[in-house]
């Protein structure tokens, strides 16, 4: 579907050069990926640490793709907390 993005709140078309930025955000990932795969399969790299690495790029990448898209932030209802007596 063309333009489908328009039909999901909160995203709007993108200029050449956020295109390109994004498609930047993206080459990283991929590079990034790569390395992760690699450094799996050195026995002596601490599995531990690399598994903490993937979740921090993984934010990184989302955040990278949130600043470029400056998607309109979606109100999220807080419960309401119970009183102190």
């Amino acid at each position: 579907m063309d333009n489908q993005h328009q039909k999901i709140a909160g995203y709007r078309d993108l200029m050449q050069t956020e295109i390109d930025a994004m498609s930047a955000v993206e080459g990283i990932e991929r590079e990034f990926t790569a390395l992760w795969k690699r450094l799996g399969g050195i026995d002596a790299v601490d599995q531990y640490w690399l598994g903490v690495a993937r979740t921090h790029i993984e934010e990184a990448i989302a955040c990278a793709r949130c600043a470029v898209m400056q998607a309109s932030r979606v109100a999220v209802a807080r419960p309401a907390l119970p009183l102190e007596s």
